[in-house]
Order: C-alpha cells, then structure tokens, then sequence
C-alpha cells in the first residue's frame, strides 16, 4: 500500500489521465485513462484511480487542467467538472496541491524533449534551447484547442499560458468567408476553437458538404 504518492494528472475534456510520479526524478507509473463521462465529479474520478492503484491519501497532488484557472480553481472549458484546489486538500488529505492550466505543463516540458520526441517540419530552428532569446509557442489540437508561451528570464524558463483558441475567427479568404457564414448558423460566436479542433474537423466537413452541395454521411473526429 502506498502511503506517501504523488499524484500527477492530465484533465481535458474527454479524458482524465492519472499517474503516479517518480520523486527521486523525472519519471512515472501506473497510468490510467479514465473516460470523463463516467464520473460526476474530477474527485470521484480520482477517488477510483487511488483505490485503483491501492493509494490511501497522496502525499502531493498536481493536475494539468483544461481551462483557465483562477485562484486555483477551475471551471472546464469543455465539461461541467469544476475543480477546486482547497477541496482536493479536503477530500485527500494533503496540503501539497496545485493545478497548472494544461498547455502550461505543456510547456514546462518542452526544454526536455529530446530529438527522438519532436519531428522537425521546417527549417531548423535559429535559437536553441540554451539561449535567453528563445520564445516558443504551442499549439494543441484536442476536445478544443490549447495554446501557451514558453520564455527563457534569467536561466529560468517561464511559461505563458493563454486562451489564444477562444479568439474569433478571421477569414482570409472567399471560401473561408463562406464557412464562416455556415458555422453561425450553429454558434453565436465563432472562434477558433470552431474549426481547429476534433469537434472543429466535424464543423469543417458539415460546412465543407453545404458549400459544394454534396449530401454525405456526418463523419466524426
């Protein structure tokens, strides 16, 4: 029985993934993926994941979340679970807890990708990650779109997390004009979260049909 764990999660819309860390390094154990919709609440879904792993009260706890955070708390930008960092000291029994706007973890481990983690797909790039001038931006396709800002300042690495995917979207041209007209018959606002995303690829292909006139099976992300 594990006493003392600490708890690690990953929380969007769809899925809630669940691990335990490594404390002496970067590492972990017994990932679970558990399916949002079956829980009513984030902590009764933790909850089955400690008594899954045999874990009786973790001794730290921090969660990557989808969506913006406010005095650690978290309203989802695509489900009803509202996460509350006091709560979860409650209900579990530690002190040590804290949520990180998911892009924002995100971001923290870019400095320690490898070259068998990432596929280059342009030219290479003119500022490692060593030099104070690097800047990066990350963009994540998912249940929406996430995006955040990584900045070196004095040797520590800073992330910049953001809600870059609610922006409204901004046609270019004729045919993107013309989807945008589509899409707001289904939304009062379009964003681009509308589009760049897996319930955005399923708008795009509906939009898509209506433009050419062509009546073909819905099809899903």
């Amino acid at each position: 029985m594990t006493e003392q764990a600490l708890l690690i999660g990953d929380i969007g819309g769809t899925n809630a993934r669940f691990a335990l860390a490594d404390s002496t390094g970067a590492g972990y154990s017994s990932m679970r993926t558990l399916n949002c919709t079956d829980f009513e609440t984030a902590e009764d879904a933790i909850e089955r994941y400690l008594g899954d792993v045999d874990v009786v009260s973790p001794g730290a706890v921090c969660l990557a979340v989808a969506g913006p955070i406010d005095e650690q708390r978290v309203h989802f930008t695509n489900s009803s679970w509202i996460i509350d960092a006091n709560e979860l000291r409650r209900r579990f029994k530690t002190n040590r807890v804290r949520l990180l706007n998911d892009f924002e973890a995100i971001a923290y481990a870019i400095p320690v990708l490898g070259a068998a983690d990432t596929l280059p797909i342009g030219l290479p790039a003119p500022i490692q990650f060593g030099d104070e001038r690097l800047t990066v931006g990350a963009l994540g396709p998912g249940t929406g779109l996430g995006a955040v800002g990584l900045k070196k300042v004095n040797g520590q690495f800073i992330a910049i997390p953001g809600e870059a995917a609610h922006a409204g979207f901004a046609p270019e041209t004729r045919q993107q004009s013309e989807v945008l007209t589509l899409l707001r018959e289904r939304f009062e606002r379009v964003s681009r979260e509308r589009l760049v995303s897996g319930p955005g690829l399923e708008n795009l292909y509906w939009a898509l049909c209506r433009l050419h006139e062509e009546k073909r099976a819905p099809l899903t992300a």
